[in-house]
């Protein structure tokens, strides 16, 4: 799973809440998101993506 959000505190309570269950990668902005999703394509199989973030938002990342 990766847990994208530019606020370090969503992500550490995401993963606190999630971690018994998967397997987490973070990413803390839309750019490091692609980074993350390129470097482990064959592992990912749920993507937490927050919408409002700065540098690059989820909405940027899911366009094609």
């Amino acid at each position: 799973m990766l847990v994208v959000d530019d606020q370090e505190i969503n992500r550490d309570v995401l993963g606190m809440i999630l971690e018994d269950y998967y397997d987490i990668i973070y990413a803390g902005d839309g750019k490091e998101a692609l980074q993350k999703i390129e470097e482990n394509q064959d592992r990912l199989s749920v993507v937490l993506l927050d919408l409002i973030m700065p540098e690059m938002d989820g909405f940027e990342v899911m366009s094609p």
